[in-house]
């Protein structure tokens, strides 16, 4: 069996064997042949027939190509170094190390696959048309047949070109990019498939953004019909996609498609207001001169959805949009537009209505303004082909901030939009208003002018004043950023700012003067708390707009609540990177001021600048020299304090800005000052004080009152932490006469500390009344007068007098007076004073030395009066004062309690009576059953004083003789009897109190002494009129 199958597959093997042999040599023998070809072509001899060849090839062409270093690459590969195509003796397109291979083993399956390998090609010139002398009809390539013996079914090649460079002539700037191609053709029985790619990497163009990076298609053609469908064409890159479908009748020259684009993220490539991406989508038909369609783009402009639809129809001369609608939030759209291919001019209207302004959000970032309006744009071909745009806008309820304007219209024409110097422009605005100030109508015009534009404007309104506006500006050219101001006024009133001159970069000449401005009558910016009351002056701004030279002068009137009668000028300059600032004053009050500053700094026009930089060295002084008098009657009512004095300061300003340094001294003397609604009157009054940037010295500070008490003081205040200043003062009065009012009158000696403390200031020391005089209010009057006594306001705290906190001792041994209500008592004892300046708490008790009380016609001995301080004042302090006498076979009190606020009176006995009876035997010495009618109604007339019924004050005569006696207690006893006398009191010293006693009797006359040795032990002695004599030492305790 064996052998019967090697005889018959022996033969076929063998001859097999043999063809593959004679293959392999003959391949060996032809490719070395090849090769030794290829030597032969790099040859002089070849290189000169390779050029013939190529030569005879593009006869009659305008080509010409040459070639260096000739050569074969691989077995089926040739290539050359260098390849140079001309066109008409120009460089058209040139390769460096380009190669071309075929591939060998498709061809049996009867594929070709061509691939070219270079490392640059560079496009330079477009391909240029050739001129026909008359134009011919193209006869159609179509229908044809496709040949039955064509041998290929597919055809691909491929380019891998590392550098292609297009000329910067074509692309505007230099292109480079990493080429790739790959096209395929295959053939389907009589239909040709086609697909491709292209991909540019490494691209490099200042608009590379802008180019596709890929690029894909699939066509189909019958060459029997002559149409060409694209199932896909689509193109793109990260941010851009387009794809494209249709078909395209080669042989009728018309196409059919449908374009779909979108911009992936226009935020980052377009606007940074798009919330979305632009999508535009085409419906198009026709043929390249008869082309009509639909066009439609959808996006959002923050968070607003936009739309624009139109129809398309291009005739090819002039392509127009028809129909136009769109929308962008409450915006709508509408118009049509028509572009002249031969002379590029647009000739249409576009309307839009404006529901509201939020369009301007989708430009703007924001909404500037809200409102109503409508708007038309109509465009135009103008005188030689120029492109004319006719704008309108009429506007309604415009609000813009704080601004509002109840009407504005618009009109521009712009003769060639090319030119916008050619531009004409009208605006009219009624009813502006911005806070107080109200435009009732503006008028601008803008005109084109030899050089630039006219414009003028004018309006009329009223910000608490009225006031006008108007202006006339000449040549203005806003890209050289030159102008003529022929005049430009604001006037306010009697005053007003008028500007003139040139403006140019290299050239300044501008000047400005004011005539009576009051500030507070500016409108827009008012200032209605300005101290000037007016400005006039002139000014100029002269240099360059790199290196201007300003320089002004000013004269300044004061407001009439502030310093009428005091003339201040003012002096400003700038040049050569150094500012001067000078003021100077003199008028009623101020016998001189001068302040000058000089700092350098930096002062451009355009670009505006204004640098002065933290290390800027500052220069400076200050000087004042006022009388206190006249300065102070602008500030007080005639009836208000009274302030004199003679006061000098001087200062040096130093430093830099970021640490400005200052240093001076200021002095006060023949000071005087008068408090009348505290009756408190300080005589030469002198002051020293030094001063710095960080601290305020108070080196001394003395005055006197009209006792010649003195006050003596000195201190300091430091700003070293602004949070927190630190304050210290020390004070010293004698015999001060700082109380003295209707109820009160004390003269006062007092050691104070003012010192800084946690969360504020502490107030300590001591204060020894050298005498105080209280006055009790008029006796149980139905509306008692209170005491000056400051009582926490609950609406409106002051937080300085909160933070200041108490720590003072009220020291007084005697001389405390108490009088009123038939009271007078001599008062002694201690207090201490805590708490704060606005809520003092007060604690202690003033107990009575001496003292009696009278009432109802009698005299009444004190055997305790006590002034008790409980806390805060307001219900404290309280009266505890008990009085008493015998009448009648009884012992009668009289108490007084209750608060100093609202005192209360009241009777008792011993034994125990009703009080209109303790009251009948007080006044008529009897019960009240046995009184006479007539003194039944001084009783009935006691009781209503008695219950705080009475109305009117009553008359003190003793207390009026003591004032003009200057004596401490004067007493009348025994008046209408045999018996009567007449005491007078005086303290000639702290402790020593002298008393004297006369009566109508002979030998009634007294005479008495009472020293204090302590608060605890006094020594009494006392000489009668009738030779009698006696002294004692008394001890008293208080529980």
């Amino acid at each position: 069996m064996r052998t019967f199958f090697k005889k018959p597959l022996r033969w076929p093997l063998r001859f097999f064997t043999a063809i593959l042999s004679v293959l392999l040599m003959s391949t060996v023998v032809i490719l070395a042949g090849l090769q030794v070809f290829a030597v032969w072509l790099n040859s002089e001899r070849g290189t000169r027939w390779i050029e013939t060849a190529i030569r005879d090839a593009l006869d009659g062409t305008d080509y010409e190509v040459h070639i260096d270093t000739f050569h074969f690459s691989g077995l089926t590969g040739i290539g050359a170094h260098r390849i140079r195509i001309d066109e008409n003796a120009e460089p058209f397109l040139e390769a460096d190390n380009i190669k071309v291979s075929i591939s060998i083993l498709p061809l049996a399956l009867k594929s070709a696959r061509l691939t070219l390998h270079a490392d640059q090609l560079s496009l330079l010139k477009m391909p240029e048309e050739p001129e026909q002398e008359q134009e011919q009809e193209t006869p159609s390539l179509f229908p044809v047949s496709m040949p039955e013996d064509l041998y290929f079914n597919s055809l691909v090649f491929r380019a891998d070109i590392r550098r292609f460079r297009v000329s910067e002539e074509l692309a505007g700037s230099d292109f480079q990019s990493h080429l790739t191609f790959k096209h395929s053709i295959r053939r389907k029985q009589s239909i040709l498939l086609m697909e491709g790619a292209v991909t540019l990497n490494d691209l490099q163009h200042p608009q590379a953004e802008y180019f596709p990076e890929n690029l894909a298609y699939a066509f189909t053609l019958d060459p029997r019909t002559g149409v060409l469908e694209f199932g896909k064409l689509q193109a793109g890159d990260r941010w851009v996609a387009l794809d494209a479908s249709g078909n395209l009748d080669l042989q009728r020259e018309r196409f059919q498609t449908k374009v779909n684009l979108r911009i992936k993220d226009p935020k980052q490539r377009i606007y940074e207001g798009f919330s979305n991406s632009i999508d535009i989508s085409a419906d198009l038909q026709g043929s390249l001169t008869d082309l009509q369609g639909k066009l439609e783009a959808l996006s959002a402009l923050n968070g607003q959805d936009a739309r624009v639809q139109s129809l398309l129809r291009y005739d090819g001369g002039r392509i127009e949009l028809l129909d136009m609608k769109g929308s962008l939030g409450e915006t709508q759209l509408s118009g049509h537009l028509a572009l002249d291919a031969a002379s590029g001019s647009i000739s249409g209207v576009i309307d839009a209505v404006l529901n509201d302004f939020s369009v301007i959000e989708s430009f703007t970032g924001e909404i500037p303004a809200t409102g109503r309006g409508k708007a038309q744009a109509r465009f135009s071909a103008g005188a030689s082909n120029r492109q004319k745009l006719d704008l309108s806008v009429d506007l309604q309820k415009i609000t813009y901030q704080e601004a509002e304007i109840e009407s504005a219209s618009i009109t521009a024409s712009i003769a060639d939009l090319s030119e916008i110097t050619s531009a004409k422009v009208n605006v009219k605005a009624v009813d502006l208003s911005y806070g107080a100030t109200v435009l009732n109508a503006v008028v601008v015009n803008l005109s084109p002018a030899a050089k630039g534009f006219d414009l003028d404007f004018s309006g009329d309104g009223a910000s608490q004043n009225p006031f006008s506006i108007s202006g006339d500006i000449r040549r203005l050219d806003p890209a050289a950023l030159t102008a003529h101001v022929q005049d430009l006024q604001l006037v306010m009133g009697a005053g007003g700012i008028r500007i003139t001159g040139d403006i140019a970069p290299g050239d300044l000449d501008l000047n400005a003067s004011l005539s009576g401005v009051d500030p507070a009558k500016v409108p827009v910016l008012p200032f209605p708390d300005s101290p000037v009351h007016s400005i006039s002056g002139e000014a100029q701004l002269t240099g360059s707009f790199a290196w201007p030279v300003f320089h002004s002068r000013m004269q300044l009137s004061p407001a009439v609540e502030y310093m009428p009668d005091m003339a201040v000028t003012a002096e400003a300059a700038y040049a050569s990177e150094k500012l001067d600032v000078s003021l100077s004053a003199a008028g009623k009050g101020v016998n001189a001021m001068r302040a000058r500053l000089s700092l350098p700094g930096l002062f451009q026009i355009h670009p505006f600048t204004l640098s002065f930089s933290e290390q800027t060295a500052l220069d400076g002084d200050f000087q004042a020299d006022l009388a206190l008098d006249n300065i102070a009657r602008q500030f007080f009512p005639e009836t208000g304090p009274q302030l004199r004095g003679s006061m000098q300061a001087q200062a040096r300003i130093g430093g830099t800005i970021a640490a400005p340094r200052l240093e001076g001294s200021a002095s006060l003397t023949e000071g005087y000052l008068f408090d009348p609604q505290n009756d408190v009157e300080l005589n030469d009054i002198t002051a020293a004080a030094a001063f710095d940037s960080s601290r305020i010295n108070l080196t001394s500070l003395t005055a006197k009152d009209r006792k010649n008490g003195t006050l003596q003081a000195s201190g300091s205040l430091s700003f070293a932490d602004l949070q927190n200043p630190a304050l210290s003062v020390d004070a010293k009065l004698s015999s001060m006469n700082l109380l003295r009012q209707d109820l009160i009158n004390a003269e006062l000696n007092a050691d104070l500390k003012l010192r800084p403390a946690d969360k504020g200031f502490l107030v300590s020391g001591t204060v020894t009344p050298e005498e105080m005089v209280i006055k009790l209010p008029d006796r149980f009057s139905q509306s008692i007068p209170k005491l000056n006594i400051v009582k926490k306001d609950t609406e409106t705290p002051s937080d300085l007098m909160q933070n200041i906190h108490l720590d003072i001792r009220f020291s007084a041994d005697n001389r405390i007076f108490v009088r009123g209500w038939g009271l007078d008592a001599e008062l002694g004892g201690t207090l201490d004073v805590k708490g704060t300046a606005l809520d003092p708490d007060i604690r202690g008790a003033l107990s009575s030395i001496r003292g009696r009380y009278e009432e109802f016609g009698k005299r009444f001995m004190i055997s305790r009066a006590i002034l008790r301080f409980q806390g805060k004042l307001s219900p404290s302090p309280y009266l505890d004062v008990l009085a008493t006498t015998k009448a009648e076979n009884i012992n009668a009190n009289i108490l007084i309690g209750g608060s100093v606020e609202q005192p209360k009176l009241s009777l008792e006995s011993t034994p125990a009576l009703p009080q209109d009876e303790i009251l009948s035997r007080i006044l008529f010495g009897t019960e009240a059953r046995k009184i006479s009618p007539f003194q039944a109604v001084q009783l009935a007339q006691s009781l209503r004083r008695l219950s705080g019924q009475s109305v009117g004050p009553e008359i003190d005569p003793l207390g009026a003789l003591r004032s003009i006696t200057g004596l401490d207690d004067i007493t009348v006893n025994g008046a209408g009897t045999d018996n009567t006398s007449i005491g007078a009191g005086k303290y000639i010293g702290d402790r020593v109190y002298v008393e004297f006693e006369q009566g109508t009797a002979t030998g009634s006359g007294a005479a008495s002494v009472e020293v204090e040795v302590t608060p605890n032990i006094t020594i009494e002695s006392e000489a009668g009129g009738n030779g009698s004599a006696g002294a004692g030492v008394f001890w008293e305790w208080d529980y």
